[in-house]
């Protein structure tokens, strides 16, 4: 139950971190992630399938960029607190793998939080949408909330994800410390 509970405050401080990031970084968040809402967009909008070539494209631009984002993401996180900026990228990876491997259970955690965040955020509002959209309007319905949860839902769960394992780092490193702090606190 230690490691549920210990999890459990890992997942919050690392909530509470990513809504701060969100908004102290919302216009670079926000802009990479309209790009794949543009290119859903463009996708629905086509009144003729275009070229596969084309779709692929989008898609590859699309996912290309929520890894730029990740980047982008994670470059706030390690060079935001003095106690990780100083660090490699070894040294980092290194401080976040003990932490796994000391909380293996706070770790896993982490996924049952996420699971639980995908659940109400994404397949909720997914499965209402089928139920209470008609089909015709369904495409047209889906580019609209695909367009909505790419900058906030997507990017939110990027950064929560990238915030924990920033905490995680940090609880490593501060291991003796009863008070953690978080990335930007």
């Amino acid at each position: 139950m230690n490691q549920l509970r210990y999890g459990l405050r890992v997942a919050r401080d690392a909530a509470n971190w990513s809504i701060r990031l969100y908004f102290n970084k919302f216009w670079p968040i926000v802009g990479v992630s309209m790009i794949p809402t543009v290119q859903r967009f463009w996708l629905v909008g086509q009144t003729e399938s275009p070229p596969t070539a084309l779709t692929v494209a989008g898609e590859i631009l699309a996912q290309g960029s929520r890894v730029l984002l990740v980047w982008l993401l994670l470059r706030y996180v390690f060079t935001g607190h003095p106690a990780l900026a100083t660090l490699t990228v070894q040294q980092r990876w290194d401080r976040f793998t003990a932490f796994v491997d000391r909380h293996t259970g706070a770790f896993v955690t982490q996924f049952g939080v996420l699971a639980l965040a995908v659940l109400a955020f994404d397949r909720l509002p997914d499965l209402l949408m089928t139920a209470l959209v008609p089909p015709d309007d369904l495409p047209l319905i889906t580019a609209i909330v695909v367009a909505a949860k790419n900058p906030t839902v997507i990017a939110l769960t990027l950064v929560w994800m990238c915030g924990a394992a920033g905490v995680m780092a940090l609880r490593t490193i501060e291991v003796d410390s009863p008070k953690v702090t978080t990335p930007h606190q």
